[in-house]
């Protein structure tokens, strides 16, 4: 597996990318089998330190992203993590995302497994459905 990327100008090193594996990930048990998920890359440090970090269901799925926004030019940078969260149906299919904005995306599957429909709300209720036809419909919640 790759764990180090060296991007060159001639022979002369001007950036390095490390990336980081998993030996296993958290455990996931449904109904009698448990899964294992090896090999899968964790944590990706960017040239000037910002850094990417990844967490995984059993079966492989991401389910948390953060990225640090730390800089080599500015390592205490006041910003905060993003963080991002992912929900998967048994049948390994997207079903929500939520954003470190607090907005969340929801999705719908016909029995084919074929997007039925996807609805973003935002921190405020508002929600804005999309279907497959191409026909879309803006709702708002009172709060």
């Amino acid at each position: 597996m790759l764990t180090t990327l060296i991007q060159l100008n001639g022979s002369s090193p001007i950036a390095t990318n490390n990336f980081y594996y998993t030996n296993a990930a958290t455990l996931s048990t449904s109904g009698a089998a448990t899964n294992f998920a090896f090999g899968l890359l964790w944590r990706s440090v960017r040239p000037g330190g910002a850094t990417n970090d990844l967490a995984f269901d059993g079966r492989g799925f991401v389910t948390r992203q953060i990225r640090y926004p730390a800089t080599a030019e500015a390592p205490a940078i006041s910003d905060p993590p993003i963080t991002n969260y992912f929900s998967y149906n048994a049948r390994g299919q997207l079903y929500q995302q939520q954003t470190a904005g607090g907005g969340t995306m929801q999705s719908d599957f016909d029995p084919m497994g074929r997007i039925k429909s996807k609805e973003a709300f935002d921190q405020y209720l508002e929600s804005i459905v999309a279907q497959a036809s191409g026909d879309s419909e803006r709702r708002s919640a009172k709060l």
